[in-house]
């Protein structure tokens, strides 16, 4: 017969051996190293000589590198509720999910065995029922056994039921489950989400969630309560919609109270590290980030269609951020953490196929193509170099490109150039390569005709560190030219970050580049726009680049827009980044192909201009 194995390299606690699957079996198995002897292996593997050797008669004869020992999971394994279980230590960074598809175990059997894992796994020690008992099939103990419970009645115990008033705590009400009720379709049909009746029943398991079952359900779960406040950090967000606000925003212009109506749902799953006493520096930008998202979704609230945020912690609870694809999003936005984007897709094309997945921040992932439901929101390196070599030769048309490159210095931007040579020749454009050593020189450089000839430089690199190795040789170059104007130099995204003298150079050099992203404190709607967040949360924005809030706010009302249809062909343009959403060649999903030219002109102004 043909043997179906499956392979879990996960560590049970008790042997402290990796299991596997043989023909529905699961063992623990120990694989032999070279030059192992027999008496090394009760310490190794953590039992008797004589069990080895019970379960593995053919070692008695001598190890082999590469023999594979196994022992029934039923050697150490306890039982509960007819399944041989193990132990098994969450790292910090697994999830629900993904531990139960390592074990082959359904995931709602996982909670059932572990119901405070509905709410993370993070540092947990779980029960994993990897198999059925021999011989036996899962029942319930006697004393949890008990009559259907009605809504007025409460089991005392397993042989006795008595008719009293049941206490209903603050905040919830009582509910008796209907014929063909679910978890799924009780929490669909009463706003909520799976988590929040499974906290609000935690001495149920998800089995006794049966017609005539009487359960508690939060009040109001599913609204904003008109008393929360947020100021200085976000707090309490679990599928909840908040309004984080410390100016008296409207409530009612951030969720939905008239079901009829239309209305756009926007998930945020993001890291914001409410369980920790100290706050991360990455919960802090994308608390930033949210910060902005809800000042676009306020700008835009009191017109069209009504807008639901519902934002979600997903470092409190990583397994429960696909529980946000239950309220049926138009948009869900993730973290930079791939193993939750990847759950986050594959969920919804059960839960909300319907629901499309926004990849801001995961930037190099390319889920997109693959994956109708995908937008990679940064347009990907392959698409940013072919659209900036093309607007490399529109806009230096009569220039002779020059490639410098240093000797055993850093060549990050290699696919680019390359990419950008085979262009040129494509076209016949003439172009020159120099290599230097240590720092570009005069001797160098010296060959070159700027009387009669403009040169475009093209550095290898975009390192801050390369940079004045040459900027200072080009910037002497231009200086001593009869026409300044013939000689320019083309960058790279990382040179936004540019203070100092670095900013100088740059403008000196009369230098462009091509990025995702701009802006600068000159920027009238920069200025206006951070007014405006000190107004709303008594604070500046942080100093990053990009600025997260600005993101944030870019990226509600682009959202926003999209969904009610106010955007034309010609895309979006915010603040410090825009979006034109196109579907790429080979791909099923879709892309963000918006990239911008950046011009730093020697009298200090800096230009920016759209690639088409």
């Amino acid at each position: 017969s043909v043997v179906a194995m499956l392979l879990c390299c996960v560590v049970a606690m008790a042997l402290n051996l990796p299991i596997k699957r043989v023909n529905g079996k699961v063992y623990y198995y120990y694989t032999v190293q070279k030059n192992e002897f027999i008496y090394e292996l009760p310490v190794k593997m953590g039992l008797p000589r004589k069990d080895i050797l019970k379960y593995n008669p053919n070692a008695a004869e001598g190890l082999q590198a590469g023999m594979v020992l196994t022992i029934p999971v039923e050697y150490d394994a306890k039982i509960k509720k007819g399944y041989y279980v193990i132990q098994y230590k969450a790292g910090n960074h697994e999830t629900i999910y993904g531990i139960a598809k390592k074990y082959g175990v359904p995931v709602d059997r996982l909670i059932d065995f572990n119901p405070g894992a509905a709410e993370g796994v993070r540092g947990l020690t779980l029960e994993i029922p990897v198999s059925m008992a021999a011989n036996k099939k899962p029942v319930v103990k006697k004393e949890e056994t008990k009559p259907v419970q009605k809504a007025d009645t409460v089991a005392v115990d397993s042989a006795k039921v008595v008719p009293v008033t049941p206490v209903v705590p603050d905040g919830m009400r009582s509910y008796v489950i209907k014929p063909g009720e679910t978890l799924e379709s009780i929490a669909s049909e009463n706003g909520l989400s799976e988590i929040d009746i499974l906290r609000a029943n935690p001495s149920l398991a998800i089995s006794e969630f049966v017609e005539g079952q009487m359960i508690y359900l939060p009040i109001d779960n599913s609204l904003v309560d008109s008393e929360k406040r947020i100021g200085g950090r976000v707090e309490e967000i679990d599928s909840t919609d908040v309004v984080i606000d410390s100016a008296e925003v409207s409530v009612d212009s951030l969720s939905c109270s008239d079901l009829d109506e239309k209305v756009i749902k926007i998930a945020l799953a993001l890291p914001f590290d409410l369980n920790s006493e100290k706050e991360s520096k990455h919960a802090q930008i994308y608390t930033e980030f949210y910060r902005g998202f809800l000042m676009g979704v306020e700008k835009l609230s009191h017109e069209g269609e009504k807008v639901e945020i519902l934002a979600y912690d997903s470092s409190v609870s990583e397994d429960s951020v696909a529980m946000c694809l239950n309220e049926k999003p138009n948009v869900v936005i993730t973290s930079d953490n791939i193993g939750q984007l990847d759950m986050m897709i594959e969920k919804a094309k059960t839960i909300s196929p319907e629901s499309v997945i926004f990849n801001l921040f995961a930037i190099k992932d390319t889920s997109y193509v693959d994956n109708s439901s995908v937008v990679q929101a940064n347009i990907p390196s392959k698409q940013m170099y072919e659209q900036a070599a093309n607007a490399f030769i529109e806009k230096y048309a009569g220039y002779v490109p020059v490639f410098i490159a240093r000797i055993d210095g850093s060549a990050d931007k290699a696919e680019f150039t390359q990419l950008l040579k085979s262009r040129l020749d494509a076209k016949g454009l003439e172009y020159k390569e120099i290599v230097f050593r240590n720092f570009l020189g005069k001797d160098n450089i010296e060959g070159l005709n700027t009387t009669d000839t403009a040169y475009v430089f093209v550095p290898t690199t975009g390192s801050r560190t390369e940079f004045l190795k040459f900027a200072p040789a080009i910037k002497t170059l231009r200086s001593s030219a009869v026409n300044p104007e013939h000689v320019a130099i083309f960058g790279y995204p990382e040179w936004i970050i540019f203070r100092g003298d670095y900013l100088d150079h740059l403008h000196g050099l009369n230098a462009s580049i091509y990025s995702r992203f701009y802006t600068s404190s000159e920027d009238a709607g920069e200025n206006a726009f951070k007014a405006e967040y000190e107004t709303w949360y008594g604070r500046e924005v942080m100093e990053l680049v990009p600025s997260q809030a600005i993101m944030g706010y870019d990226t509600a009302t682009f959202l926003i827009k999209y969904l009610r249809g106010e955007l034309g062909e010609n895309g979006f343009e915010g603040i410090q980044t825009g979006f034109n959403i196109v579907m790429p060649e080979g791909a099923q999903g879709f892309i963000n192909n918006h990239l911008y030219m950046i011009n730093f002109r020697p009298n200090g102004k800096v230009t920016k201009t759209i690639i088409k």
